[in-house]
Protein backbone atom coordinates (compact mmCIF):
# COMPACT_ATOMS: atom_id res chain seq x y z
CA UNK A 1 0.00 0.00 0.00
CA UNK A 2 1.51 3.09 -1.31
CA UNK A 3 0.61 6.75 1.21
CA UNK A 4 0.48 9.97 -0.06
CA UNK A 5 3.05 12.37 1.89
CA UNK A 6 0.53 15.13 1.82
CA UNK A 7 -1.96 15.48 3.95
CA UNK A 8 -5.14 14.23 2.78
CA UNK A 9 -7.61 17.45 4.18
CA UNK A 10 -8.45 19.07 0.67
CA UNK A 11 -7.08 22.49 2.52
CA UNK A 12 -4.26 21.21 3.59
CA UNK A 13 -2.86 19.31 0.62
CA UNK A 14 -0.09 21.14 -0.01
CA UNK A 15 1.54 20.54 3.50
CA UNK A 16 3.36 17.76 4.44
CA UNK A 17 2.03 14.86 6.26
CA UNK A 18 3.69 13.30 9.33
CA UNK A 19 0.47 11.02 10.73
CA UNK A 20 -1.45 8.38 8.86
CA UNK A 21 -4.98 7.26 10.74
CA UNK A 22 -5.69 3.24 10.39
CA UNK A 23 -9.10 3.88 11.03
CA UNK A 24 -10.03 6.58 8.78
CA UNK A 25 -7.14 5.89 6.04
CA UNK A 26 -5.61 9.45 6.07
CA UNK A 27 -2.41 11.33 6.36
CA UNK A 28 -2.62 14.51 8.76
CA UNK A 29 -0.60 17.06 8.90
CA UNK A 30 0.26 18.75 12.30
CA UNK A 31 -2.31 21.27 11.81
CA UNK A 32 -5.24 18.16 11.66
CA UNK A 33 -3.25 16.06 14.43
CA UNK A 34 -4.39 17.98 17.25
CA UNK A 35 -8.25 17.62 16.48
CA UNK A 36 -8.05 14.12 15.12
CA UNK A 37 -6.71 12.84 18.30
CA UNK A 38 -9.39 14.26 20.32
CA UNK A 39 -12.12 13.34 18.41
CA UNK A 40 -10.69 9.39 18.15
CA UNK A 41 -8.91 8.76 20.92
CA UNK A 42 -9.13 4.99 20.75
CA UNK A 43 -7.85 5.09 16.56
CA UNK A 44 -4.84 3.84 15.97
CA UNK A 45 -1.85 6.74 14.19
CA UNK A 46 1.03 5.70 13.22
CA UNK A 47 4.16 7.97 12.24
CA UNK A 48 5.26 8.42 8.68
CA UNK A 49 8.74 8.33 9.18
CA UNK A 50 8.42 4.86 9.90
CA UNK A 51 5.56 3.65 7.25
CA UNK A 52 7.11 0.19 7.59
CA UNK A 53 5.00 -0.55 10.86
CA UNK A 54 2.00 0.81 9.37
CA UNK A 55 -0.77 -1.61 10.16
CA UNK A 56 -3.70 -1.91 7.73
CA UNK A 57 -5.32 -5.62 8.56
CA UNK A 58 -4.95 -6.62 5.07
CA UNK A 59 -2.38 -9.08 4.31
CA UNK A 60 0.69 -7.48 2.22
CA UNK A 61 1.52 -10.62 0.17
CA UNK A 62 1.43 -10.38 -3.45
CA UNK A 63 -2.60 -10.76 -5.13
CA UNK A 64 -3.85 -11.65 -1.40
CA UNK A 65 -5.61 -8.81 -0.02
CA UNK A 66 -7.52 -10.27 2.34
CA UNK A 67 -8.19 -9.69 5.80
CA UNK A 68 -5.92 -10.94 8.56
CA UNK A 69 -7.68 -13.79 10.52
CA UNK A 70 -5.50 -16.45 11.29
CA UNK A 71 -2.15 -16.34 13.01
CA UNK A 72 0.51 -19.05 12.41
CA UNK A 73 1.69 -20.09 15.44
CA UNK A 74 5.38 -21.80 13.25
CA UNK A 75 5.95 -18.27 12.19
CA UNK A 76 4.49 -15.88 14.64
CA UNK A 77 2.82 -14.07 12.09
CA UNK A 78 -0.46 -13.37 11.02
CA UNK A 79 -1.83 -14.56 7.84
CA UNK A 80 -4.97 -14.48 5.99
CA UNK A 81 -6.71 -17.47 4.17
CA UNK A 82 -4.62 -17.57 1.07
CA UNK A 83 -1.61 -17.62 3.29
CA UNK A 84 -2.68 -21.60 4.69
CA UNK A 85 -4.33 -23.05 1.95
CA UNK A 86 -3.32 -26.24 1.25
CA UNK A 87 -2.31 -26.20 -2.06
CA UNK A 88 0.73 -23.97 -2.90
CA UNK A 89 0.47 -22.28 -6.38
CA UNK A 90 0.87 -18.62 -7.09
CA UNK A 91 1.89 -17.25 -4.04
CA UNK A 92 -0.88 -19.34 -2.49
CA UNK A 93 -0.14 -21.49 0.27
CA UNK A 94 3.25 -20.10 2.27
CA UNK A 95 1.67 -21.89 5.58
CA UNK A 96 -0.12 -24.86 4.70
CA UNK A 97 2.27 -27.29 6.64
CA UNK A 98 2.23 -24.55 9.50
CA UNK A 99 0.52 -24.61 13.10
CA UNK A 100 -2.28 -22.60 12.10
CA UNK A 101 -4.91 -20.99 14.73
CA UNK A 102 -7.53 -18.08 14.53
CA UNK A 103 -6.39 -14.87 15.57
CA UNK A 104 -8.87 -15.12 18.80
CA UNK A 105 -7.83 -18.22 20.00
CA UNK A 106 -4.37 -16.71 21.08
CA UNK A 107 -5.84 -13.49 22.10
CA UNK A 108 -5.32 -14.04 26.01
CA UNK A 109 -2.27 -15.19 25.28
CA UNK A 110 -0.51 -12.65 23.38
CA UNK A 111 -2.54 -10.28 26.21
CA UNK A 112 -0.08 -12.11 28.83
CA UNK A 113 2.87 -11.67 26.95
CA UNK A 114 2.47 -7.98 26.32
CA UNK A 115 2.37 -7.33 29.64
CA UNK A 116 5.58 -9.45 30.30
CA UNK A 117 7.42 -7.40 27.29
CA UNK A 118 6.25 -4.13 28.79
CA UNK A 119 8.61 -4.92 31.69
CA UNK A 120 11.03 -5.96 29.56
CA UNK A 121 11.08 -2.74 27.26
CA UNK A 122 11.54 -0.40 30.01
CA UNK A 123 14.20 -2.04 31.30
CA UNK A 124 15.74 -2.15 28.09
CA UNK A 125 14.92 1.44 27.33
CA UNK A 126 16.25 2.55 31.00
CA UNK A 127 19.37 -0.06 30.50
CA UNK A 128 19.50 1.00 27.07
CA UNK A 129 19.97 4.98 27.44
CA UNK A 130 22.74 3.73 30.03
CA UNK A 131 24.72 1.42 26.99
CA UNK A 132 24.32 4.39 24.61
CA UNK A 133 25.70 7.23 27.01
CA UNK A 134 29.08 4.55 27.70
CA UNK A 135 29.10 3.89 23.79
CA UNK A 136 29.10 7.33 23.09
CA UNK A 137 32.04 7.92 26.29
CA UNK A 138 33.70 4.80 24.52
CA UNK A 139 33.04 6.22 20.74
CA UNK A 140 34.75 9.69 22.46
CA UNK A 141 38.10 7.77 23.90
CA UNK A 142 38.79 5.91 20.64
CA UNK A 143 38.06 9.05 18.53
CA UNK A 144 40.62 10.87 20.60
CA UNK A 145 43.57 8.02 21.25
CA UNK A 146 42.85 7.61 17.16
CA UNK A 147 43.91 11.40 16.64
CA UNK A 148 46.33 11.57 19.91
CA UNK A 149 47.94 8.64 17.54
CA UNK A 150 48.20 10.13 14.59
CA UNK A 151 49.53 13.48 16.26
CA UNK A 152 52.06 11.32 17.38
CA UNK A 153 53.03 9.84 13.95
CA UNK A 154 53.30 13.21 12.71
CA UNK A 155 55.56 14.33 15.50
CA UNK A 156 57.89 11.63 14.66
CA UNK A 157 57.65 12.17 11.07
CA UNK A 158 58.48 16.23 11.50
CA UNK A 159 61.85 14.66 13.90
CA UNK A 160 62.92 12.05 11.48
CA UNK A 161 62.53 14.76 8.86
CA UNK A 162 64.16 17.17 10.76
CA UNK A 163 66.99 14.72 11.39
CA UNK A 164 67.46 13.86 7.68
CA UNK A 165 67.56 17.71 6.56
CA UNK A 166 70.36 17.60 9.70
CA UNK A 167 71.76 14.14 8.11
CA UNK A 168 72.24 15.35 4.92
CA UNK A 169 73.41 18.73 5.32
CA UNK A 170 76.08 16.90 7.37
CA UNK A 171 76.64 13.63 5.10
CA UNK A 172 76.92 16.30 1.90
CA UNK A 173 79.73 18.47 4.18
CA UNK A 174 81.44 14.86 4.85
CA UNK A 175 81.24 14.33 0.78
CA UNK A 176 83.18 17.93 0.00
CA UNK A 177 85.67 17.40 3.49
CA UNK A 178 86.17 13.63 1.72
CA UNK A 179 86.99 14.89 -1.83
CA UNK A 180 88.86 17.17 -0.95
CA UNK A 181 91.41 15.56 1.07
CA UNK A 182 91.27 12.70 -1.41
CA UNK A 183 91.75 15.10 -4.42
CA UNK A 184 91.84 18.49 -5.02
CA UNK A 185 90.35 21.21 -2.63
CA UNK A 186 88.40 23.65 -4.27
CA UNK A 187 90.39 26.90 -3.58
CA UNK A 188 93.42 24.98 -5.03
CA UNK A 189 91.77 23.93 -8.03
CA UNK A 190 90.83 27.65 -8.09
CA UNK A 191 94.34 29.28 -7.45
CA UNK A 192 95.97 26.41 -10.40
CA UNK A 193 93.85 28.40 -12.98
CA UNK A 194 95.99 31.23 -12.41
CA UNK A 195 99.34 29.17 -12.52
CA UNK A 196 99.62 29.78 -16.03
CA UNK A 197 99.64 33.67 -15.83
CA UNK A 198 101.94 33.86 -12.33
CA UNK A 199 104.67 31.44 -14.14
CA UNK A 200 104.58 33.64 -17.19
CA UNK A 201 104.77 36.68 -14.35
CA UNK A 202 107.89 35.06 -12.03
CA UNK A 203 109.54 34.26 -15.59
CA UNK A 204 109.52 37.61 -16.29
CA UNK A 205 110.27 38.67 -13.18
CA UNK A 206 113.24 36.72 -12.63
CA UNK A 207 114.52 37.45 -15.66
CA UNK A 208 114.43 41.26 -14.85
CA UNK A 209 115.87 40.15 -11.16
CA UNK A 210 118.83 38.56 -12.88
CA UNK A 211 119.72 41.13 -15.09
CA UNK A 212 118.85 44.15 -12.33
CA UNK A 213 120.92 42.29 -9.73
CA UNK A 214 123.12 45.03 -8.69
CA UNK A 215 121.22 47.99 -9.58
CA UNK A 216 118.56 47.01 -7.29
CA UNK A 217 118.13 47.35 -3.41
CA UNK A 218 119.56 43.71 -1.96
CA UNK A 219 116.64 43.10 0.42
CA UNK A 220 113.98 43.42 -2.55
CA UNK A 221 115.79 41.15 -4.81
CA UNK A 222 116.28 38.38 -1.74
CA UNK A 223 111.91 38.72 -1.25
CA UNK A 224 111.62 38.94 -4.86
CA UNK A 225 113.55 35.34 -4.93
CA UNK A 226 111.75 34.02 -2.09
CA UNK A 227 108.17 34.48 -3.64
CA UNK A 228 109.36 32.49 -7.07
CA UNK A 229 110.60 30.19 -5.05
CA UNK A 230 107.04 29.50 -3.18
CA UNK A 231 105.53 30.04 -6.77
CA UNK A 232 107.55 27.30 -8.17
CA UNK A 233 106.28 24.61 -4.51
CA UNK A 234 102.96 25.67 -5.62
CA UNK A 235 103.52 25.00 -9.19
CA UNK A 236 105.33 21.60 -8.78
CA UNK A 237 102.67 20.40 -6.07
CA UNK A 238 100.08 21.03 -8.85
CA UNK A 239 102.11 18.59 -10.88
CA UNK A 240 102.02 16.28 -8.86
CA UNK A 241 98.78 15.76 -8.41
CA UNK A 242 98.05 15.81 -12.07
CA UNK A 243 100.59 13.28 -12.53
CA UNK A 244 98.74 10.89 -10.66
CA UNK A 245 96.00 11.09 -13.72
CA UNK A 246 93.07 9.72 -11.26
CA UNK A 247 90.53 7.83 -12.40
CA UNK A 248 87.85 9.11 -10.83
CA UNK A 249 84.94 6.84 -11.79
CA UNK A 250 87.03 3.66 -10.64
CA UNK A 251 87.45 5.40 -7.04
CA UNK A 252 84.98 6.80 -5.75
CA UNK A 253 82.13 4.88 -4.56
CA UNK A 254 79.97 5.21 -1.87
CA UNK A 255 78.59 1.86 -0.23
CA UNK A 256 74.71 1.67 1.03
CA UNK A 257 74.53 -2.27 2.20
CA UNK A 258 71.97 -4.79 0.97
CA UNK A 259 69.23 -3.29 -1.31
CA UNK A 260 66.73 -6.07 -0.48
CA UNK A 261 67.70 -5.56 3.56
CA UNK A 262 67.37 -1.42 3.18
CA UNK A 263 64.26 -1.48 1.62
CA UNK A 264 62.80 -4.16 3.54
CA UNK A 265 63.74 -1.59 6.88
CA UNK A 266 61.95 0.94 4.91
CA UNK A 267 59.02 -1.13 4.33
CA UNK A 268 58.57 -2.10 8.02
CA UNK A 269 59.17 1.24 9.07
CA UNK A 270 56.47 2.44 11.29
CA UNK A 271 54.17 -0.20 12.00
CA UNK A 272 51.24 0.67 14.27
CA UNK A 273 50.69 -2.63 16.02
CA UNK A 274 49.92 -3.44 19.50
CA UNK A 275 52.92 -2.72 21.57
CA UNK A 276 53.23 -4.95 24.51
CA UNK A 277 55.36 -2.26 26.99
CA UNK A 278 54.07 -4.58 30.33
CA UNK A 279 55.36 -7.56 28.95
CA UNK A 280 56.40 -8.84 32.76
CA UNK A 281 58.03 -12.25 33.44
CA UNK A 282 60.39 -14.03 35.99
CA UNK A 283 63.43 -15.97 35.34
CA UNK A 284 62.58 -19.93 36.00
CA UNK A 285 64.29 -21.87 38.55
CA UNK A 286 66.87 -23.89 36.68
CA UNK A 287 70.80 -25.56 36.24
CA UNK A 288 73.61 -23.40 37.24
CA UNK A 289 72.63 -20.53 38.32
CA UNK A 290 71.28 -19.06 41.55
CA UNK A 291 68.02 -16.29 41.34
CA UNK A 292 67.10 -13.54 43.67
CA UNK A 293 63.92 -13.55 46.10
CA UNK A 294 62.12 -12.47 42.87
CA UNK A 295 63.45 -14.58 40.65
CA UNK A 296 64.89 -11.31 38.48
CA UNK A 297 68.46 -11.44 39.31
CA UNK A 298 70.35 -14.38 37.64
CA UNK A 299 73.84 -15.10 38.73
CA UNK A 300 75.79 -18.06 37.02
CA UNK A 301 77.73 -20.73 39.62
CA UNK A 302 79.64 -23.21 38.74
CA UNK A 303 81.99 -24.14 36.32
CA UNK A 304 83.08 -21.75 33.22
CA UNK A 305 81.29 -23.10 29.98
CA UNK A 306 77.71 -22.72 27.77
CA UNK A 307 75.72 -24.88 30.61
CA UNK A 308 73.51 -22.19 31.94
CA UNK A 309 70.90 -21.27 30.05
CA UNK A 310 68.07 -19.14 32.09
CA UNK A 311 64.60 -19.08 30.31
CA UNK A 312 61.80 -15.99 31.39
CA UNK A 313 58.50 -17.83 32.78
CA UNK A 314 56.45 -16.39 30.05
CA UNK A 315 55.56 -16.60 26.27
CA UNK A 316 56.55 -13.99 24.34
CA UNK A 317 53.04 -13.02 23.14
CA UNK A 318 52.44 -13.65 19.21
CA UNK A 319 51.09 -10.42 17.14
CA UNK A 320 52.32 -8.14 19.22
CA UNK A 321 55.39 -5.87 19.84
CA UNK A 322 57.17 -7.11 23.01
CA UNK A 323 59.40 -4.68 24.93
CA UNK A 324 61.67 -5.86 27.67
CA UNK A 325 64.89 -4.71 29.79
CA UNK A 326 68.21 -6.15 31.76
CA UNK A 327 70.67 -4.65 33.52
CA UNK A 328 74.37 -6.15 33.55
CA UNK A 329 74.97 -6.86 37.10
CA UNK A 330 78.84 -8.20 36.20
CA UNK A 331 81.65 -7.17 34.60
CA UNK A 332 81.31 -9.04 30.77
CA UNK A 333 83.48 -11.81 30.76
CA UNK A 334 83.30 -14.47 27.74
CA UNK A 335 79.72 -14.82 25.68
CA UNK A 336 77.03 -13.25 27.32
CA UNK A 337 74.10 -14.01 25.29
CA UNK A 338 70.70 -12.21 25.47
CA UNK A 339 67.43 -13.17 23.41
CA UNK A 340 64.71 -15.26 22.72
CA UNK A 341 64.49 -19.13 21.94
CA UNK A 342 62.56 -22.42 22.55
CA UNK A 343 62.54 -23.84 26.60
CA UNK A 344 65.44 -25.99 27.58
CA UNK A 345 64.17 -28.03 29.86
CA UNK A 346 67.37 -30.55 29.61
CA UNK A 347 69.53 -27.17 29.79
CA UNK A 348 71.25 -27.98 26.66
CA UNK A 349 74.96 -27.05 26.23
CA UNK A 350 75.01 -25.87 22.38
CA UNK A 351 71.27 -24.20 23.13
CA UNK A 352 72.52 -21.20 21.66
CA UNK A 353 72.33 -22.43 18.26
CA UNK A 354 68.44 -22.69 18.77
CA UNK A 355 68.41 -18.83 19.61
CA UNK A 356 67.78 -15.76 18.18
CA UNK A 357 70.11 -13.51 20.06
CA UNK A 358 72.53 -10.80 20.58
CA UNK A 359 76.38 -11.87 21.44
CA UNK A 360 77.94 -9.92 24.38
CA UNK A 361 81.36 -10.96 23.63
CA UNK A 362 81.76 -10.18 20.04
CA UNK A 363 78.82 -7.67 20.05
CA UNK A 364 77.09 -9.63 16.80
CA UNK A 365 73.36 -10.04 16.18
CA UNK A 366 73.35 -14.33 16.14
CA UNK A 367 70.83 -16.07 14.40
CA UNK A 368 69.65 -19.63 13.92
CA UNK A 369 70.88 -21.40 10.95
CA UNK A 370 70.76 -25.33 11.23
CA UNK A 371 73.48 -26.26 13.62
CA UNK A 372 75.65 -22.73 12.92
CA UNK A 373 75.22 -19.07 13.41
CA UNK A 374 74.46 -16.61 10.82
CA UNK A 375 76.24 -12.82 11.91
CA UNK A 376 74.68 -9.60 10.56
CA UNK A 377 77.08 -7.34 12.14
CA UNK A 378 80.88 -8.13 12.77
CA UNK A 379 82.13 -5.31 14.38
CA UNK A 380 79.12 -3.54 15.91
CA UNK A 381 80.99 -0.51 17.58
CA UNK A 382 79.77 -0.96 20.89
CA UNK A 383 81.04 -2.17 24.50
CA UNK A 384 79.50 -3.31 27.48
CA UNK A 385 80.19 -3.29 31.00
CA UNK A 386 78.83 -3.35 34.58
CA UNK A 387 75.45 -1.55 34.80
CA UNK A 388 74.67 -1.23 31.07
CA UNK A 389 70.82 -1.39 29.99
CA UNK A 390 70.02 -3.74 27.17
CA UNK A 391 66.93 -3.76 25.70
CA UNK A 392 65.06 -6.17 23.92
CA UNK A 393 62.28 -5.94 20.97
CA UNK A 394 60.69 -8.81 19.19
CA UNK A 395 57.82 -7.86 16.67
CA UNK A 396 56.34 -10.72 16.46
CA UNK A 397 53.91 -8.78 13.54
CA UNK A 398 57.08 -8.57 11.51
CA UNK A 399 58.89 -11.34 12.79
CA UNK A 400 61.83 -9.37 13.67
CA UNK A 401 64.18 -8.78 16.08
CA UNK A 402 66.40 -6.09 17.80
CA UNK A 403 68.41 -4.45 20.82
CA UNK A 404 69.88 -1.44 22.31
CA UNK A 405 72.12 -0.78 24.68
CA UNK A 406 71.92 2.40 26.84
CA UNK A 407 69.56 3.71 24.16
CA UNK A 408 71.99 3.00 20.99
CA UNK A 409 70.32 0.58 18.95
CA UNK A 410 71.91 -2.14 17.33
CA UNK A 411 69.39 -2.77 14.12
CA UNK A 412 67.51 -5.85 13.49
CA UNK A 413 68.59 -9.49 12.79
CA UNK A 414 69.00 -10.00 9.37
CA UNK A 415 66.12 -13.05 10.31
CA UNK A 416 63.29 -13.33 10.94
CA UNK A 417 62.23 -15.23 13.95
CA UNK A 418 59.61 -17.22 13.84
CA UNK A 419 55.83 -16.44 13.69
CA UNK A 420 54.01 -19.06 15.19
CA UNK A 421 57.05 -20.92 17.12
CA UNK A 422 56.62 -20.76 21.22
CA UNK A 423 59.55 -18.25 22.73
CA UNK A 424 60.99 -17.02 25.43
CA UNK A 425 63.20 -14.55 26.98
CA UNK A 426 66.56 -16.06 27.22
CA UNK A 427 69.79 -15.46 28.60
CA UNK A 428 72.70 -17.90 28.13
CA UNK A 429 76.25 -17.04 30.45
CA UNK A 430 79.64 -18.49 29.69
CA UNK A 431 81.71 -17.52 32.57
CA UNK A 432 81.31 -17.84 36.52
CA UNK A 433 79.20 -14.89 38.64
CA UNK A 434 77.72 -13.63 34.94
CA UNK A 435 74.83 -12.13 36.36
CA UNK A 436 71.90 -10.05 35.14
CA UNK A 437 68.83 -8.75 36.12
CA UNK A 438 65.27 -7.92 34.84
CA UNK A 439 63.95 -4.55 34.96
CA UNK A 440 60.61 -3.07 34.99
Amino acid sequence: MEYNEKCSLGEHEKIEAIMYCLECKINMCNKCINLHSSLFKNHHTYNLDNKEEIFTGICIEKNHCNKLEYFCKTHNKLCCCECIVKIQKNGKGQHSDCDICLIEDIEDAKKNSLIENIQILEELSTNLKDSINKLGNIIEKISNNKEELKLKIQNQFTKIRNLLNEREDELLLNVDKSFNNMYFDENFIKDSEKLPKKIMTSLERGKKIKDDWNKINLSLLINDCINIENNIKIINLVKDNLSKNVDLDSQVKFYTGNDELLFKAIKNFGVIGEINEQFKFVFKQGQNYELSNDNKIATKTGNDGFDCTIIGNKEIPKNQISQWVFKINSDVNGAFIIGVGPDNPNNEIEFYRNCWSLDINNMKLILKSGKYSDYKNNELKITVKKGDIIKVDANRINNELSFSINGHNCGIASSEIPQNDTLYPVAIFQRTNTSIEILD
